[in-house]
C-alpha cells in the first residue's frame, strides 16, 4: 500500500517535471522569436527584393460575420510589396477545404480587385498549415527564396519552420490587430508553436530512417 510520503514524493516529482517542460516551452518560443526577428521587415523600403512571395493565408471573416482585420492586413502587405516590385509574383497559400471556404482564391480575388495582375498572383490551395504552405514553396514550387507576408507572430514560426526545411525566408510584417482579438491570437500562436515541436520531431526522425 502507497504511504502518503511516495504520494508527496510523486506528486512533487510531477511538479517538478511540469515546471520543466514549461520553462522549456517559453525558453523555446522565445529563440523562435528571437532567432526569427532580424529577417522581418516593417520599412517597405529596406526589404530586399525577391522573385517570390508567399502569402499565408486566414479566413476573410469571422465567426460573426465580419471581416477579418488580420486578413484585410495581409492583403495590404501583400498589395504594397506587387505594386512596389519587391516581388514578381505572390503564392497565396492558405485553406481549401471545400467549395464554400477557400482562403487562397479570396485572396486572389482581393488582390486582383485591388489592382494587381491576376498572373501575379498564384493560388496553392494546400496550404492547410503554416507547415504545409512552407513544404509547399520548397517541394511543389522548387523555391530556395522569398518574403513570407503575415503578422510578426506568424513570420516568426514561418521563418523558423522554413530555416528548418533549408529555405532562405525573410519576411514583410502586416500591421497587427490590438485588443481582444490579439490576446486570443497569440494563445492560439503559443498552441501553434508547441505543435511545431512534435512536426519538428516527427520530420527529424523520418529523415534519419
Amino acid at each position: 500500500m502507497i504511504n502518503k510520503n511516495s504520494i508527496k514524493k510523486i506528486i512533487k516529482n510531477i511538479l517538478c517535471t511540469i515546471i520543466i517542460l514549461v520553462v522549456l516551452f517559453f525558453t523555446f518560443d522565445m529563440y523562435v522569436s528571437i532567432s526569427s526577428n532580424k529577417k522581418i521587415y516593417k520599412d517597405l523600403n529596406s526589404l530586399p527584393n525577391k522573385d517570390y512571395g508567399v502569402l499565408l493565408g486566414t479566413s476573410k471573416y469571422t465567426k460573426n460575420g465580419k471581416i477579418n482585420v488580420f486578413y484585410k492586413n495581409r492583403i495590404d502587405a501583400a498589395k504594397d510589396i506587387l505594386i512596389n516590385d519587391k516581388i514578381s509574383r505572390i503564392i497565396a497559400s492558405g485553406d481549401n477545404r471545400n467549395f464554400r471556404y477557400n482562403e487562397p482564391m479570396k485572396m486572389q480575388q482581393d488582390l486582383v480587385k485591388s489592382g494587381i495582375s491576376e498572373d501575379r498572383v498564384i493560388i496553392d490551395p494546400d496550404g492547410f498549415r503554416t507547415l504545409y504552405s512552407m513544404l509547399n514553396i520548397a517541394k511543389k514550387y522548387n523555391i530556395k527564396e522569398a518574403i513570407i507576408v503575415s503578422q510578426r507572430f506568424h513570420l516568426q514560426r514561418a521563418i523558423f519552420i522554413g530555416k528548418f526545411l533549408g529555405l532562405e525566408l525573410i519576411g514583410y510584417e502586416a500591421k497587427n490587430v490590438s485588443g481582444m482579438a490579439n490576446i486570443k491570437i497569440q494563445v492560439r500562436e503559443r498552441g501553434a508553436r508547441l505543435k511545431m515541436i512534435f512536426d519538428i520531431v516527427y520530420f527529424t526522425v523520418k529523415v534519419d530512417k
